[in-house]
């Protein structure tokens, strides 16, 4: 089985990268700038892009990791910030749903958020978040489900985004995207993100204070995902 993984930024995959170096069966310099890690683990490649910060970017990422190298699926994992009180600080987000904060023609009739002739959310698979779930559960592993909404800024203010998404758990600069390429070229997605900062005018200091914490957990993540993807069919 073929899975591809993006990880927007260094920080977020170092670690990942040093555990699974012993499976590491490639490393590409694409044409576009980014960095490809292959894996083979068991009976599964990964492969690993490490997309770079924003929308266009893990776009690109995502369309290579389907178009050329036929993945099944793909998995985003990351961080995030929080747009809810009830988010704290290294709590782990699965999506549900997937909406562009930056995106507004409501002028023209659509939603907040929806990008003309598509969708007003991007869903994510009910099958692999149905799987993450079991894992998580079997692991003890404490997460929260609902909607991440993205756009390509660092918020430092959340007011503007509980207005519009009240329902909203967590703010990137990825997820919506990759929501979008993955459901024009109908392929299955799962988003999780670690949140680093709570939106304010100290998530800067937030997100480098706790991004090493999140490196390790999105390491520990994928490797109990790894482990029952052996043993069990994921999708």
């Amino acid at each position: 089985m073929k899975i591809g993984m993006i990880i927007a930024i260094p920080e977020e995959v170092n670690i990942l990268n040093k555990k699974l170096s012993m499976y590491k069966t490639n490393h590409i310099n694409s044409i576009t700038g980014i960095n490809i890690h292959i894996y083979k683990l068991y009976y599964t490649t990964i492969f690993l892009i490490q997309s770079g910060i924003g929308k266009i970017s893990s776009s690109i990422a995502c369309y290579i990791l389907i178009n050329k190298y036929k993945v099944k699926f793909i998995i985003n994992i990351g961080s995030a910030g929080s747009v809810n009180n009830n988010i704290k600080i290294l709590d782990i987000i699965l999506a549900t749903d997937l909406i562009y904060h930056d995106v507004n023609l409501t002028n023209w009739g659509y939603a907040i958020g929806q990008i003309p002739q598509l969708p007003k959310s991007f869903h994510t698979n009910y099958i692999l978040r149905n799987n993450v779930k079991n894992i998580f559960n079997q692991y003890n592993i404490k997460y929260h489900e609902g909607l991440i909404i993205s756009g390509d800024s660092f918020v430092k203010n959340k007011k503007h985004i509980i207005q519009s998404f009240p329902y909203a758990l967590s703010v990137d600069m990825e997820s919506a995207s990759i929501g979008q390429v993955c459901f024009q070229l109908k392929k299955p997605i799962l988003i999780i993100k670690i949140i680093s900062d709570l939106c304010n005018n100290n998530s800067l200091k937030m997100f480098k204070q706790h991004i090493n914490k999140i490196s390790y957990k999105i390491y520990k993540i994928i490797k109990y995902f790894i482990n029952i993807s052996y043993h069990e069919k994921i999708y």
